[in-house]
C-alpha cells in the first residue's frame, strides 16, 4: 500500500484504498448462512421486526431490550429497496417485494439489511480516520487508525450482520469526532452534532449513552478557568443544548422506550440478569486472552495497550475525552458473565486512535522516509489481522451445513415423507420452498433418546462439540438409534480428519453465542454450521 504524504490528493487516494479494502473484507461472505432464518443470533429480531413494520405499518419495535433506531433504519432500507424496485419495474406494489422475500427469494430482506450494516461498518472506518486526524492533529495517524479499523477482524466479522453493535459504533465515533472538535472551537454546531450523534448511538444501544461523558470532559478547561476562553455561562448553555439534542433525538428515534417504559425497565433488568448472574468466567480474562489478540492481531493489540497507557500518562484533553467514553463502556463489557466478542466493537475506534497515535510518534524517531515507514507500519500492524479477516471471509462465503442439509433433503428425500428433526439454532429449515405446498411432514422433537421413538420415516439431528446450548450432545440418542435407524447423510463443517480434542484446544467458540463459526481456529473449519446427520428408520 502506497503511503504518500505530500498532498491532499495523495491522502485521499490512500484513504480511498483503505475504504475499498474495508468494503471488500465486509461484503465478501456477506450471505453467510442465508436463507436460514437464524444464521446469526439476534439478527432475526432486528430484521424480522423491520420486515413486520414494512408489511403491517405497526411501528412498535416488538422488544425493548434494544431501542428502536436500528429496526427503523432497516425498515427504511427495506422501504427504499421496495420503492426502487417499483421505480424500475421490478415490483408493481409493496406486496410483490414482501412476496419475493418470503417465497421466491427467501433471505432477500436479510441481504438488504446486512448491506446497511456493511455500509455503516465502512463509514466507521472513515469516521475513525477523521476522529484520529482531528483529535491528534495528524493525517498520518488518521490514515493508520483507518487501516487498523478497516482490517480489524472483530469489526469485519460482525459488520456483515444486521445487529445493533456496528450502527452504535458508527454513531459513537461521530459523536466523539464532534466532541474533540469542540477542543478547537466551542462552536454551537459542534455541541449540537455531538449531542445528535450521542442520541443516535444511545438509540442504537442503551449503553452508548456513556459517550455523553466525553463532551462533559472536554468542557472542563473552560469551566475551570473563567479568565480564558468562553464564559462558564456560555459553556453550560452549550452543554444544555447538546443534552437537549441528545435526548430529543433519542426520543424521536426510539419513542416506544418511553411509551412502554415499564416494559423497557423490565427487559433491561432481565438482560442485566442474564449478563451478570451465574458462575461462568468473567469476560475480562476472555477478552484479554481471546477477543483482543485474535480480534485485533497481536501487533495492533499490543500497540493499543501501549497507546492506552500513553494516553492515560499524557492525559491531553483528547486523551481524556476518549478515555471518558472507553473506561465505562469497556468496564461494563469486561464484567459480564455471558460473553460475546462483539461487546468490544464499540471501543475499537478509540483503541485504533490510541494505537495509531503511538505508532505515528514511534515513526517520527525512525530516520527513514516517512512514506516507507508508514507503509511498513500498516503492513506490520494491520496486515496480520487483515489476514485473519480474509480467512474468516473465505470460510463464511461457503454454504453453511444447515443450508446444505436443507438443499439435500429437498432434492433427495421422497415427497410427503415424515421427518422428525431436533429443534434449535442448529436445525436446518424444512419446507423452505414456499412456491408450492409443503413437500414434507416435519415434526419437531427433543434431541434426546426419546427422539428414537418418533413415528416418522426420517430423523434429522444436529450436534456440536462446544456449542451445547444450541446443539446438544446426542451421544445417548445415537446409542439408542443403533439398530433402529441408519445414517444416510452427514454434513460436517470441520476440515477432516476431525479431532474433537484438538479442536477444543486450538479453536475458540464463545459458548453463549449460537454462531457456528469459531472466533479463533478458522483453519479447522471448512464452512459454518453444526454437524448434521440425516437418519432413516428401519421399517
Amino acid at each position: 500500500m502506497i503511503m504518500p504524504y505530500s498532498s491532499r490528493w495523495s491522502t485521499a487516494i490512500v484513504l480511498a484504498t483503505i475504504l475499498l479494502v474495508a468494503a471488500w473484507l465486509r461484503f465478501w461472505g456477506m450471505d453467510y448462512g442465508l436463507p436460514h432464518p437464524t444464521a446469526r443470533p439476534d439478527e432475526e429480531r432486528i430484521v424480522g421486526r423491520a420486515f413486520h413494520i414494512l408489511a403491517t405499518g405497526d411501528f412498535r419495535p416488538g422488544t425493548q431490550t434494544y431501542p428502536g433506531l436500528m429496526i427503523y433504519i432497516n425498515t427504511l432500507a427495506l422501504a427504499l429497496y421496495t420503492w426502487l424496485g417499483q421505480l424500475f419495474g421490478i415490483y408493481r406494489e409493496r406486496f410483490d417485494f414482501l412476496f419475493a422475500a418470503v417465497v421466491t427469494d427467501p433471505g432477500l430482506q436479510y441481504r438488504i439489511c446486512r448491506t446497511v450494516s456493511v455500509l455503516l461498518g465502512v463509514a466507521t472506518v472513515w469516521s475513525t480516520y477523521l476522529l484520529t486526524r482531528v483529535g491528534y492533529q495528524s493525517r498520518h495517524a488518521g490514515l493508520l487508525a483507518g487501516a487498523l479499523m478497516a482490517t480489524s477482524y472483530v469489526h469485519v466479522r460482525d459488520s456483515r450482520f444486521a445487529t445493533v453493535d456496528i450502527g452504535m459504533t458508527f454513531f459513537v465515533t461521530m459523536s466523539l469526532l464532534f466532541t474533540v472538535k469542540t477542543l478547537q472551537s466551542y462552536r454551537t454546531r459542534n455541541f449540537i452534532l455531538a449531542g445528535v450523534f450521542a442520541g443516535l448511538a444511545t438509540s442504537a444501544k442503551y449503553n452508548a449513552a456513556a459517550v455523553a461523558l466525553s463532551l462533559a470532559v472536554v468542557c472542563l478547561p473552560a469551566l475551570r478557568d473563567k479568565n480564558s476562553g468562553p464564559s462558564r455561562r456560555f459553556i453550560i448553555s452549550r452543554l444544555a443544548i447538546a443534552a437537549f439534542a441528545m435526548v430529543s433525538v433519542f426520543a424521536i428515534s426510539s419513542p416506544y422506550t418511553f411509551v412502554n417504559f415499564r416494559a423497557t425497565v423490565f427487559e433491561i433488568n432481565e438482560a442485566q440478569r442474564v449478563l451478570y448472574e451465574g458462575e461462568s468466567e468473567r469476560a475480562l480474562p476472555i477478552h484479554l486472552r481471546v477477543s483482543f489478540p485474535v480480534g485485533y492481531g497481536w501487533p495492533f493489540f499490543l500497540a493499543a495497550i501501549l497507546g492506552l497507557l500513553r494516553a492515560a500518562w499524557k492525559h491531553r484533553w483528547t486523551d481524556l475525552a476518549l478515555l471518558a467514553y472507553f473506561i465505562p463502556v469497556f468496564g461494563t463489557a469486561a464484567g459480564v458473565l455471558w460473553v460475546f466478542p462483539r461487546y468490544i466493537i464499540p471501543v475499537t475506534p478509540v483503541l485504533a486512535a490510541f494505537a495509531a497515535e503511538l505508532i505515528k510518534n514511534l515513526i517520527n524517531y525512525i530516520r527513514i522516509d516517512r512514506r516507507l515507514s508508514l507503509a511498513v507500519a500498516m503492513a506490520l500492524f494491520a496486515g496480520p489481522v487483515g489476514w485473519t479477516s480474509t480467512k474468516f471471509d473465505l470460510v463464511a462465503s461457503r454454504k453453511d451445513t444447515r443450508v446444505l442439509a436443507e438443499e439435500w433433503i429437498r432434492t433427495h428425500l421422497p415427497p410427503r415423507s415424515s421427518i422428525a428433526y431436533c429443534g434449535g439454532y442448529g436445525a436446518p429449515s424444512i419446507n423452505t420452498d414456499r412456491r408450492r405446498p409443503p413437500v414434507f411432514q416435519p415434526v419437531e422433537v427433543t434431541c434426546d433418546p426419546s427422539a428414537a421413538e418418533a413415528r416418522t420415516a426420517y430423523l434429522v439431528t444436529h450436534e456440536h462439540p462446544v456449542l451445547l446450548n444450541f446443539s446438544p450432545d446426542i451421544s445417548k440418542l445415537r446409542a439408542v438409534l443403533n439398530g433402529k435407524a441408519f445414517q444416510i447423510k452427514v454434513f460436517n463443517p470441520f476440515v477432516p480428519p476431525f479431532d474433537q480434542k484438538r479442536l477444543r484446544q486450538k479453536a475458540y467458540f464463545f459458548e453463549g453465542d449460537g454462531f457456528y463459526l469459531p472466533f479463533s481456529g478458522l483453519d479447522f473449519m471448512e464452512r459454518g454450521g453444526p454437524i448434521i446427520r440425516v437418519w432413516k428408520f428401519h421399517k
